[in-house]
């Protein structure tokens, strides 16, 4: 008598789209041995089985190693761009560093609202998907634009406030004795063709005329 040992053929099921680990747990059940590869895929995935080999429905011999192949998702990632305009340049470098995008240019523009250091534009609109690795410029304030002092000499008072006013400068008013004709402006402080920040207060001195002279006293 001759034994003949009877081989049992199991169905491969169907595991395409499940987790890998679910996916390994299952064909093990059904008696296979499993071997796994990751690849790219577009549309499946990441962890996600893309198919067998052999092809599901196809009966093995139990026992027989079967290779899945799971997905590493797409090739090309996406992130989200987040909004970085009107916070301070470190903290956008950190932002799009995190979101796996890279800081370009770094430019800066005066803006007489958002303050010194802040984010004016960025170069990819904040919430919109944009790829991985994708660089992202920056414009950065450098702060109101400085106004030039004006040249006040010999001006009357209201003549020089009008000036100053218009620039967006506030005024002191001083008075001292000077050889320059009473009422009109013989110093500033700041001087002529000084630098100023919008906003700032100035100094304006009008004359009160030359200073008294005091006859020398008598017995």
């Amino acid at each position: 008598t001759i034994a003949v040992k009877k081989v049992e053929m199991v169905r491969i099921p169907d595991v395409k789209g499940q987790d890998a680990e679910d996916a390994k747990y299952r064909l093990e059940q059904e008696g296979f041995f499993v071997e796994t590869a990751e690849v790219f895929h577009d549309t499946v995935k990441e962890g996600k089985v893309i198919k067998t080999s052999p092809d599901v429905g196809t009966e093995q011999k139990k026992g027989s190693t079967i290779y899945i192949t799971i997905s590493k998702g797409a090739s090309t990632k996406y992130t989200t761009m987040p909004s970085v305009v009107n916070t301070t340049k470190e903290n956008a470098m950190v932002a799009i560093k995190n979101a796996g995008l890279v800081v370009g240019s770094v430019t800066e523009e005066f803006h007489d609202t958002i303050a010194l250091g802040n984010v004016i534009r960025q170069s990819i609109s904040a919430n919109s998907s944009v790829e991985e690795g994708v660089t992202v410029d920056l414009v950065v304030s450098k702060g109101p634009e400085k106004v030039t002092m004006p040249n006040l000499w010999g001006n009357p008072k209201n003549r020089a406030i009008e000036k100053l006013q218009a620039l967006g400068l506030g005024i002191e008013v001083y008075e001292e004795y000077s050889d320059e004709a009473v009422g009109r402006v013989f110093k500033t402080s700041p001087a002529a063709d000084e630098k100023v920040a919008p906003g700032s207060v100035v100094k304006i001195y009008l004359s009160k005329g030359p200073k008294p002279v005091t006859p020398p006293a008598t017995d």
